[in-house]
């Protein structure tokens, strides 16, 4: 190791100190704090420590009990947390003891029970420093790797990208592309949390132990003695006594073992056994603290302390622990996606371990899913930090890459990085344009710089989400898309928000299961989970719901438990006569009558085995009466339109948007100021549609006066006024202009309504239909509704059982 290299890493030492006796959480501490899964891991080593016994009821009575655990068979209390963390931090407890005690023997004021914070804070610094550890070994571990000549592909490359893989770097490269690596790719992930705010967890200790794993099976895989495989051995079960979902790591010392011994079993020398087997027993011994704590407290070695439902192996949610935007790794940890691209390209191209490790890597990733909680609950992927020097492995195979292809064409390499960047402030113009013609966005909408430049980066991120999502969850939302029909964007949204499932009481006694069973489905956190065919919240009385605008909507219902459901349906039907057909992820589970004229609860059962661990789908199929004929009277006595038209529109308190339909068709485009469609009186066709801005250009009244002249006398007139374009109207011009098609209106008088009229050109003054309103959406209507404004039904609310 250089020494510029030990400096640096000494500095990251010293600022991680520095953040853990500096930084505060959110209720004010600083350094670890003894709190929830924390809290379990602490009592182990308060209790042994200073009761001499592992007797948990005192300290429960005392210090609390956050999860209420009660007793075990055996009579003891329970803790289904290992006591792994507890003995390493145990020389961290013992030298904080000492130092209170000196402490108070001096005159401070210092608690010598052991939960002090003193306690506290001194023992967990043993999590910055297991994790500054954790970064070391991972800087040895790719300095190894990039000085070994077996880390090289077997094959000779096949291709020039194969070329860069195997091309050579200096001893200078490979010690900084070990070095940043390491730090960069340990601070990109969920680690430095648990080391600082979380150290009270295990995550830290976990990373460490699993990084000398490693690093020590790349090593001696090839080379194993007895030696190795005791010290192997010694390691695979510290790492499994720290945190015992480290147990897919034990595949590296087996494939060490069975690499070591099967050219002599095929010799049927069976002596070769020996080693593995005295590595294996030192495993167990290893890892026997655990196994006579779960003994004492359960009364078996061999237990899942967590209760039942807290492993569901043949439903894992592997691919939700990779790419869900609750603490899904991807998108959590973004820079992981290069590390597992790295992986992959090592593991197909044979390099130095890198299968084992992939494999490794998914059989966590498969056991992180079978977890009933396999999003942690807390910052990031957090569970995933134990794969540290899989992901350092990764990472460095693809920076080794990057920089080889960099240095083999730097002319290349410029060329691309200043198209890229050219790309890039050209799209932020045209956006900025895009935004500037559209939303009007001038100075006094933004008033600095950093609003233009969030307000125009948002505008392109929101427009990304909308079409694909996070990018980084791309796998998980396409097969969303393809399974359920949802988008990517909702995909975004709602998975991992569950309904039911969200706590297993076995293992969290103080949770609440049905904490989110019930959906109020007018409120806007629901509002992706119900499709595009439901309409904005409404309020009657008392009650609050979402009306369906067509025969057809369905209902996303993110689910996280096994077994039946009954859904409790709170609906009414918009018209008598209404019958509903529901399905369940494609199966029908109910029919009949949707009640009408009041509100009333339809209760669907729904078998096990329709039910899936993740986002489910409810479809409303509705078989409506047939309709009764609809007059299209125009106002004033002027006979009948040939199709139907309304015109909606939304003031300045309304959502500043206007829309004109035809025949069930939109055809305006929302235009800012006013809009204007002209229908054919005979066949009811759409002869123009126009919008006038009479914001930035009062006299377009003129303009639409001229307009309007152009067309024959009866032509139907559809008019609406966008925001507060009744700010621009002046009597002197608007009157007459309005006038031309039988409405009279004064909107210069409330020039902040939303307005909409339906009239004929050349008909007498007050003939038209007209609205405007303050608040909420003016309406004129010849003819049914549009699809917009109609109501099949009216849903309140789900409630799942």
């Amino acid at each position: 190791m250089r020494r510029r290299d030990a400096r640096w890493l000494l500095a990251l030492l010293g600022l991680g100190t520095l953040a853990y006796f500096t930084l505060r959480d959110y209720q004010g501490h600083i350094g670890g704090v003894a709190e929830l899964d924390g809290y379990y891991y602490y009592v182990y080593l308060r209790s042994l420590q200073m009761d001499g016994d592992l007797e948990f009821a005192n300290e429960y009575d005392k210090w609390g009990n956050p999860f209420r655990f009660g007793t075990t068979r055996t009579g003891h209390a329970r803790n289904v947390f290992g006591i792994g963390p507890a003995i390493c931090w145990a020389p961290f407890f013992a030298a904080t003891h000492a130092l209170v005690r000196i402490g108070r023997a001096l005159g401070r004021p210092l608690s010598l029970e052991g939960f002090s914070r003193a306690h506290q804070i001194g023992t967990f610094y043993g999590s910055l420093l297991f994790g500054w550890l954790a970064v070391l070994l991972c800087y040895l571990m790719v300095l190894r790797l990039l000085s070994d000549a077996r880390f090289e592909s077997p094959a000779p490359p096949r291709s020039a990208g194969e070329r860069f893989i195997s091309a050579p770097l200096s001893a200078r490269r490979k010690e900084s592309l070990a070095l940043w690596t390491a730090i960069g790719g340990a601070l990109a992930g969920p680690l430095p949390y648990y080391c600082l705010t979380r150290a009270s967890y295990s995550h830290a200790a976990a990373a460490m132990a699993t990084s000398l794993l490693v690093l020590a099976w790349l090593r001696w895989r090839r080379e194993m003695t007895t030696r190795r495989f005791v010290l192997l051995g010694a390691l695979t079960g510290f790492a499994v006594l720290v945190r015992p979902a480290c147990l897919p790591f034990v595949l590296l010392p087996l494939e060490a073992g069975v690499a070591a011994v099967w050219p002599a079993l095929m010799r049927r020398d069976f002596r070769a056994l020996g080693a593995p087997l005295l590595g294996a027993a030192v495993a167990l011994l290893v890892f026997s603290p655990q196994l006579l704590m779960w003994s004492y407290l359960y009364g078996s070695p061999l237990t899942v302390p967590q209760g039942e439902g807290f492993l569901w192996w043949s439903d894992s949610a592997w691919h939700s622990t990779l790419f869900s935007p609750r603490n899904g790794l991807l998108p959590s940890a973004p820079l992981y996606a290069l590390s597992l691209l790295g992986i992959l390209g090592a593991a197909w191209r044979g390099l130095y371990g890198a299968r084992w490790l992939l494999l490794v890597f998914a059989a966590f990733t498969f056991m992180g899913g079978a977890v009933h909680d396999w999003w942690g609950w807390e910052f990031s992927a957090r569970r995933f930090t134990s794969c540290l020097p899989i992901f350092i492995y990764g990472l460095a195979v693809s920076l080794r890459f990057v920089i080889a292809r960099l240095a083999a064409r730097p002319r290349r390499t410029a060329a691309v990085v200043a198209g890229a960047a050219i790309v890039a402030a050209a799209i932020f113009n045209i956006a900025w344009m895009r935004d500037f013609g559209r939303r009007n966005l001038r100075w006094y909408q933004v008033r600095s710089t950093q609003g233009l430049y969030m307000t125009v980066t948002n505008g392109l991120v929101d427009r990304l989400y909308r079409a694909v999502g996070n990018p980084l969850s791309l796998p998980g939302s396409l097969a969303f898309t393809f399974r359920r029909g949802g988008s990517p964007e909702v995909y975004d949204r709602i998975d991992g928000s569950y309904l039911l499932g969200e706590v297993n009481p076995a293992t969290n006694p103080a949770g609440k299961p049905l904490l989110h069973s019930m959906m109020g489905l007018a409120s806007l956190r629901f509002r992706y989970n119900l499709s595009r065919d439901f309409g904005f919240p409404v309020r009657d009385g008392p009650v609050h719901y979402v009306p369906l605008r067509r025969p057809h909507g369905h209902i996303f219902l993110p689910i996280n438990r096994p077994g039946a459901v009954t859904l409790l349906l709170r609906a009414r039907a918009a018209q008598p006569g209404t019958r509903l057909l529901a399905t369940f992820n494609g199966k029908r589970v109910g029919k009949g009558p949707l009640a009408h004229g009041h509100w009333s609860t339809l209760r669907l059962a729904i078998p096990a085995k329709l039910v899936e661990r993740g986002i489910n789908r409810l479809d409303l199929y509705h078989f409506l009466p047939r309709p009764r004929p609809v007059a299209r009277e125009l106002g004033g006595n002027l006979g009948k339109s040939p199709v139907d038209i309304a015109v909606v529109s939304g003031g300045l308190y309304g959502g500043r948007f206007c829309e004109i339909w035809v025949a069930g068709r939109r055809v305006s485009h929302n235009r800012k100021g006013l809009n204007v469609a002209i229908i054919d009186r005979n066949s009811g066709a759409v002869i123009d549609e126009r919008g006038f801005d009479v914001h930035i250009h009062p006299a377009m009244f003129g303009e639409l006066s001229r307009y309007l002249d152009r067309f024959p006398k009866g032509a139907i007139v559809a008019f609406g006024a966008r925001g507060d374009a009744g700010r621009a109207f002046k009597q002197k011009t608007a009157a007459p202009m309005l006038a031309r098609f039988g409405a009279k209106t004064p909107l210069w008088l409330t020039p902040n309504d939303g307005y909409a009229a339906i009239g004929v050109l050349g008909a007498p003054l007050g003939s038209a239909i007209e609205s405007h309103v303050t608040r909420g959406h003016a309406r004129a209507r010849v003819g049914r509704k549009p699809p917009p404004w109609r109501e099949v039904a009216r849903y309140a609310a789900i409630k799942l059982r």
